[in-house]
């Protein structure tokens, strides 16, 4: 499970290195705690580690958190 907002900081994202950590875990979460559609503005690299996950979520909030949840669930 990834905690983020996917913020490279204008460095290297190093999305090789994500990928791999990806492919040894069962399933990769991601609860992003920014707006939907703040993801990809600026300095955000979410949409590059998106194919190394299984739930990308928007989790803002209790209610963002358990739409969340449901999504784990689901994909389980």
């Amino acid at each position: 499970m990834v905690l983020g907002d996917a913020r490279s900081n204008r460095r290297d994202p190093l999305v090789w290195a994500f990928e791999d950590l990806a492919s040894r875990c069962r399933s990769v979460i991601w609860m992003n705690a920014e707006a939907h559609h703040r993801w990809d503005t600026g300095d955000s690299v979410l949409a590059s580690y998106m194919p190394a996950c299984d739930v990308v979520c928007e989790a803002r909030d209790l209610d963002g958190l358990a739409r969340g949840v449901r999504e784990i669930m689901r994909s389980l």
